[in-house]
C-alpha cells in the first residue's frame, strides 16, 4: 500500500479534482467531520455548488492511541518513513477487522443533526476526506434517509483505501493510497 502526503496546495488542486468530476448537483452538501470539514470548505467558493446548502455532521469514533498526548508528539517527530509504515500496519488491522462489522449495529447510531431547509431536499452529496472501512459513510447516509425521505445520495471523497469498504464511493481521486493529510497528526511540512 502506498502513503503519499498532500500539502494545502496538492490538497486544494485534488478537491477541484473531485469537483470536476462530480456530475451530481445536491440541494446539500454534507461534510463529515473532520476531514470532511476541509473537503467541504473548497467545495463552498465553487460554482457549480451555488445553489447548494452546506452542513456539517460530526460521529464519535475511537482513536485512542493518536489522541494520546504522547503519541501526538511521537508522531510529530517521527521519521515519515516509519509513519508511512505505522499507516500502512494501522490500514491492516483496519482492513482485517471489515469482516466483524455488523451492519446492523450501524443503522442503530443516530448522528446529532439539525439540518432544516426551506425547501425539499432530493439530493445529498456526502463528502469526507477519505473511505476506510466505510461505517462512518454508512451511518450518515442511513442517518440522512431517516430525515429526507425519497432523496439521492451520493458520496464523494480524496480516498478510498479498502474496496470492500461497506460504501463505495461515488466519486475519488485515490484508490487503495493512503493520503497524509495537512490536518493528519503526523503531518509535516
Amino acid at each position: 500500500m502506498r502513503v503519499i502526503t498532500l500539502n494545502t496546495k496538492d490538497f486544494k488542486q485534488k478537491c477541484s479534482e473531485l469537483v470536476s468530476q462530480i456530475d451530481f448537483y445536491p440541494d446539500i452538501i454534507i461534510g463529515v467531520q473532520n476531514g470532511g470539514t476541509f473537503v467541504l470548505n473548497e467545495f463552498r467558493d465553487v460554482e457549480k455548488f451555488d445553489s447548494s446548502y452546506f452542513e456539517v455532521v460530526k460521529i464519535q469514533r475511537k482513536d485512542n492511541f493518536k489522541n494520546n498526548f504522547f503519541a501526538k508528539i511521537l508522531l510529530k517527530y517521527m521519521p515519515l518513513k516509519i509513519a508511512d509504515r505505522l499507516r500502512v500496519y494501522e490500514h491492516n488491522q483496519i482492513k482485517d477487522g471489515l469482516k466483524d462489522i455488523s451492519k446492523e449495529q450501524l443503522l442503530k447510531q443516530v448522528i446529532d443533526c439539525n439540518i432544516s431547509l426551506n425547501k425539499p431536499v432530493k439530493k445529498i452529496l456526502l463528502v469526507d476526506d477519505a473511505i476506510d472501512t466505510g461505517t462512518t459513510m454508512f451511518i450518515v447516509k442511513n442517518n440522512m434517509i431517516g430525515i429526507f425521505d425519497d432523496c439521492q445520495i451520493k458520496t464523494a471523497v480524496i480516498s478510498w483505501t479498502i474496496e470492500e469498504s461497506i460504501v463505495k464511493p461515488d466519486f475519488y481521486i485515490f484508490k487503495d493510497v493512503l493520503v497524509r493529510f495537512p490536518w493528519s497528526k503526523d503531518f509535516k511540512e
